[in-house]
């Protein structure tokens, strides 16, 4: 499988999802509100749900 690398000038904020973190190139921006959607079934609720699993807040 080939690791997909992306530069971002924004400074991130680790999820502690790996591939959550991969795809976005290091985590979520820092200090913006991301929106999360897709269609029924896409785990939007599984990825809130990581939240108090892994310790924050995502």
């Amino acid at each position: 499988m080939t690791e997909l690398i992306y530069q971002s000038s924004l400074p991130k904020t680790a999820t502690g999802i790996a591939g959550l973190d991969g795809i976005t190139g290091g985590g979520l921006p820092r200090g913006r509100t991301s929106l999360i959607e897709g269609s029924p079934g896409s785990g939007k609720t599984v990825l809130a749900l990581q939240s108090p699993v892994y310790g924050r807040e995502i």
